[in-house]
């Protein structure tokens, strides 16, 4: 009788975080309900240790376990990706029967298919189309259904297997514009242009949306067959194009300033307005011909406010012509919408523009340092990008130990690791001189006294240096080639 009663109390925690009913009968019954051994796995789960119940569920073997365990995990939102992929592989080595559960078998089908969004090596396409399937047998949902679909088909495509990809699409009653559009890209990207075209020809006339014919000007265009881009363009009788439309040409014509205005004029033929990457293309192509101020005060003309990729084409445009005082006027108004708009720091765009147009900056010696580490990297919360910076810039020392300093005096402060001061050092060594590595000398102690390893990029960076500055340092070259030999041993061993 206690053995049942302990079994109870096992259950009834459980399943009071599922359903009330279930509840019930666990009180009455004990193990009957589910069982000693899914009673124990549940526990597992409701204490939101699953590594303790996957590990249960390898050391039963064989042993059966109900449908109905499953489900219940399955119907928890909190079971982590990772493990619900776990459990779903168990389930389907026993044979179990798993009733869909739609928000916890999209997320397993993607965990599937964008592995690196989950921080898993390995794409699973062999899971991923078991999921797919079950979803599809199972779900009464469009939507649903749709989004499998998708995930599924961009999984072959990341893939490059175009065959399952083709036999996906084709296994669908009614394909949509977005499936269409998938291998449109797909084949726009691998270069086969024809294959893009038969398809596009095939769904033309039934599922075809303005993408599509965008997906295919732009494969025309980096094909180098801009006159097929344009009759793609002038067979869109039922779609209306839109601006995206010209973009692709206005890039594909850049520095062909005759072409541009010709494609600007049939943007506002079809009562479309410029957008950003309007501009950009503007901006390029009269900034190669010195008309930048007339792209700018067509960009304001226009009302179009200035985005990132903008400012980065004009401040590039004035600093590579050495007119800093334009440069920095455009570089403060840009961090000042750094500083006040987060979406213009994300990883795009400090990966995409900032951290370009840092190393554009950088090697004409022009970077407005204070500005780009106060403003870019307000959030951020390892020394990864600072390092990057101070290698950017370790042509200007001053520079460099300014971001130095800031990575720890700014309010996300940053310890320094190795990276950050082989970075810093390296600055010392650009600048050699005997004052200097007496510095950088300080700089090695410091890092010593905070218990921070040196690497052997440090120890190089310092035969560099002392070779450098030759006669009379004979004696601390040789430490440091020793020092440098030693590393290697011991990586080496």
């Amino acid at each position: 009788m206690s053995k049942v009663w302990f079994c109870a109390r096992n259950a009834r925690r459980i399943v009071s975080r599922y359903n009330e009913k279930h509840c019930c009968v666990a009180q009455r019954y004990g193990s009957t309900f589910m069982g000693d051994r899914e009673v124990q796995i549940a526990s597992f789960i409701a204490m939101k240790q699953y590594t303790e119940a996957v590990q249960t569920l390898h050391n039963w073997g064989e042993a059966p376990i109900s449908d109905g365990l499953f489900s219940q995990i399955f119907r928890s939102n909190s079971v982590p990706t990772k493990d619900l992929a776990t459990f779903y592989q168990l389930a389907k080595q026993r044979g179990n029967n798993l009733t869909l559960q739609p928000t916890s078998f999209i997320r397993l089908l993607k965990y599937c298919a964008y592995p690196s969004i989950f921080s898993v090596s390995k794409r699973d396409v062999a899971m991923a189309r078991a999921v797919f399937d079950d979803i599809v047998k199972q779900s009464k949902n469009e939507h649903d259904i749709r989004e499998a679909y998708k995930v599924m088909l961009d999984a072959y495509l990341r893939d490059k297997n175009i065959d399952e990809a083709i036999e996906l699409f084709y296994s669908k009653s009614k394909p949509t514009p977005e499936l269409l559009n998938q291998l449109l890209k797909y084949y726009a990207r691998e270069g086969e242009v024809d294959h893009a075209q038969l398809l596009f020809n095939q769904y033309q006339s039934s599922c075809v949306d303005v993408i599509s014919y965008n997906t295919m000007v732009s494969a025309y265009c980096k094909a180098d067959r801009v006159q097929d881009a344009l009759n793609v363009i002038d067979s869109m009788k039922t779609i209306k194009p839109d601006t995206a439309t010209f973009n692709t040409l206005l890039a594909f014509y850049k520095g062909n300033v005759d072409k541009m205005e010709q494609i600007l004029a049939r943007i506002k033929s079809h009562g479309l307005e410029y957008d950003k990457y309007t501009m950009v293309n503007v901006f390029e192509t009269l900034g190669a011909v010195g008309m930048m101020k007339k792209a700018i005060k067509m960009a304001t003309d226009n009302n179009v406010p200035m985005s990132p990729n903008m400012y980065s084409v004009v401040i590039t445009h004035y600093c590579g012509r050495t007119k800093y005082s334009q440069m920095q006027k455009y570089l403060s108004d840009a961090m000042e919408q750094v500083r006040s708009d987060p979406s213009w720091r994300t990883d795009h765009m400090i990966w995409t523009v900032w951290m370009p147009l840092v190393e554009s900056l950088a090697k004409k010696q022009a970077i407005a340092t204070y500005q780009i580490v106060d403003s870019i990297f307000i959030d951020e919360k390892s020394s990864y990008r600072f390092n990057k910076l101070m290698r950017l810039t370790k042509h200007d020392l001053e520079a460099t130990k300014y971001i130095f300093d800031r990575m720890q005096t700014r309010n996300n402060a940053i310890i320094p690791d190795s990276h950050s001061y082989a970075a810093l050092l390296s600055s010392y060594a650009y600048h050699v001189s005997a004052t200097r590595a007496h510095q950088a000398e300080q700089v090695y102690e410091q890092m010593i006294q905070k218990k921070i390893p040196p690497s052997s990029s440090v120890c190089s960076m310092f035969v560099t240096m002392y070779e450098r500055l030759g006669d009379g340092y004979q004696e601390s070259l040789e430490n440091w080639r020793r020092a440098l030999n030693d590393f290697d041993s011991n990586v080496t061993k």
